[in-house]
């Protein structure tokens, strides 16, 4: 749960399978592609974040609280300092029932959530939000330095990139999701025109034109 991959490794949180000795829950775990065994940062055997977002070069974590532990109320929270400390955010604008959080790479004041009624995104750091889509259940955040991408479902699935710049939403290709919707969204780091989706019913496609065509690579969680 909250699994966010970043520029050196990742970050995680949830429960620990049948064979780890890790403590149930495992609060907030640190992954380095040169380590291998996860850190402890905040909260082991305390709390789960089902939804986390962290940056991917600034490391900035943002974690909506669901139940109260030794430091949090329930609420949205932060940390600058990897988890060693924690500041709770007034998320004025917030819609309800909260499924992902997305941070900035760089500018830790931008974030996006993800909700029952659609995407919503503060540039003051969580204090106030504001609503960028349209009525939905919103999914799939994925920030690049100067763009957005989410998923949305209103009936039908489908996918915008979102520009700050100018606050425009622009509907962006599929493949036929029939009863499915996106559910996360990855881009290439220095193609603008490749990136992957993971839909709700496990499957994942990729593009290497912005969606002019997909290639099925995972297809309900079979390989092709």
């Amino acid at each position: 749960m909250g699994f966010t991959v970043v520029e050196d490794g990742f970050y995680t949180s949830g429960h620990p399978g049948e064979q780890s000795d890790l403590p149930n829950p495992i609060g907030i775990q640190k992954g380095e592609v040169t380590q291998e065994d996860l850190a402890s940062l905040a909260f082991e055997g305390e709390s789960d974040f089902h939804a986390m977002g962290v940056g991917a070069r600034n490391h900035v974590i943002y974690v909506l609280n669901q139940r109260p532990n030794s430091e949090m109320e329930q609420g949205l929270y932060k940390s600058t300092d990897d988890g060693e400390t924690w500041e709770e955010i007034a998320a004025d604008g917030l819609g309800e029932k909260i499924f992902q959080i997305a941070v900035h790479p760089d500018d830790e004041s931008l974030v996006a959530v993800a909700g029952a009624t659609g995407i919503y995104l503060s540039d003051d750091g969580g204090e106030k939000f504001e609503k960028v889509s349209d009525q939905g259940q919103g999914s799939g955040l994925y920030f690049t330095e100067d763009k957005l991408y989410y998923g949305l479902y209103t009936g039908e699935p489908s996918m915008v990139e979102y520009n700050w710049a100018d606050q425009s939403n622009k509907e962006l290709p599929l493949p036929d999701l029939s009863e499915d919707a996106v559910m996360y969204i990855s881009k290439h780091g220095t193609n603008e025109e490749e990136y992957a989706i993971f839909t709700i019913k496990g499957s994942s496609y990729l593009t290497e034109d912005s969606g002019g065509s997909w290639e099925l690579i995972l297809d309900q969680g079979q390989t092709k």
